[in-house]
């Protein structure tokens, strides 16, 4: 069947139940709107709740939603003027994600607990620099996250542990003017 939206699927291991767990386009229609912009979907760990961010108005703020893949019941209150981008704690009782400032920068790393009202969010990181944007990420290993801020020509990055109840972010290394680096 011809979409202009993705359709994801996924099948359990050893059966032979094929599962639809996103369509773009049944989303659009649900929703009635004339714009309809994705941005990022990401399962959880456990297999369980599928994150998603959407754009209905073309202004690139996304806002992010939660919900369980087997009801479709939302389980989170949305979260507004976001990236898009979402990042799924270890323990699934999380997501990291940014928020952008009136220029459209991603400038603020929140941390949100599933199931509760995004106003009270935990800010874990602000970039006072106008020229940098920051994001969040996890390493290959699942040991860290790592907080990276960034112009063209500088980085900084500030990294956690993944298990952490109360993340106290790390310098890794202090920015110097034109040298970029990442870490893993």
């Amino acid at each position: 069947k011809e979409t202009n939206y993705s359709i994801k699927l996924r099948k359990k291991i050893g059966t032979n139940k094929i599962e639809e767990y996103w369509s773009g386009e049944k989303e659009r229609k649900k929703l009635k709107t004339d714009y309809f912009g994705i941005g990022d979907l990401e399962v959880s760990n456990n297999d369980e709740m599928l994150a998603y961010s959407l754009d209905l108005k073309g202004s690139e703020y996304f806002t992010i939603n939660v919900r369980n893949i087997s009801d479709n019941k939302i389980v989170s209150e949305k979260i507004k003027e976001t990236s898009g981008s979402i990042t799924w704690s270890l323990d699934d009782k999380y997501i990291f994600y940014s928020k952008l400032d009136k220029y459209h920068r991603p400038r603020k790393i929140y941390r949100h607990k599933i199931g509760t009202q995004p106003k009270k969010d935990v800010l874990i990181y602000e970039e006072k620099n106008d020229g940098f944007t920051c994001g969040i990420g996890i390493s290959s290993d699942d040991k860290y996250f790592f907080v990276t801020t960034s112009d063209h020509t500088t980085s900084e990055v500030y990294f956690f542990k993944a298990n952490e109840k109360n993340p106290k972010l790390k310098l890794f290394r202090k920015r110097q003017k034109e040298i970029k680096y990442s870490v893993d």
